[in-house]
């Protein structure tokens, strides 16, 4: 009986292990993408943003982090970031597409940290 539990403890502590290693593996896979990048250029780069948040000190992905997907030279992205400026914190969340063999933000919003009302970006 006790050697049964341990089994099972022991393949439920393998399959998270796993299960991490895999999602450490995908996060990197998906920091390194052409669309993760050209997202975080977007916000780096946007006024908007600028002026809500002050100087973007730091980008990451949020908690739904994000995805891109393509076929041939076509293809599409969304990412939801958080955003770290010297005055105020946000989220943006950010679509892209794929076309002719570079990103370009189709889509783009924000909310600042502490207000309920979204800032559309780019519609």
């Amino acid at each position: 009986m006790i050697f049964k539990k341990l089994l099972s403890l022991k393949g439920f502590a393998l399959s998270v292990v796993a299960m991490l290693l895999v999602w450490v593996l995908c996060l990197f896979v998906l920091i390194q993408s052409g669309s993760y990048k050209a997202a975080v250029r977007f916000v780096r780069e946007d006024e908007t943003i600028a002026h809500s948040v002050g100087e973007v000190l730091s980008v990451r992905l949020g908690i739904l982090l994000g995805s891109f997907s393509f076929v041939g030279d076509h293809g599409e992205g969304h990412y939801q970031l958080a955003v770290r400026g010297n005055r105020q914190r946000a989220v943006v969340d950010v679509d892209l597409e794929l076309g002719h063999g570079e990103w370009r933000v189709t889509k783009a919003s924000m909310v600042v940290r502490g207000q309920r009302e979204r800032i559309w970006l780019r519609d």
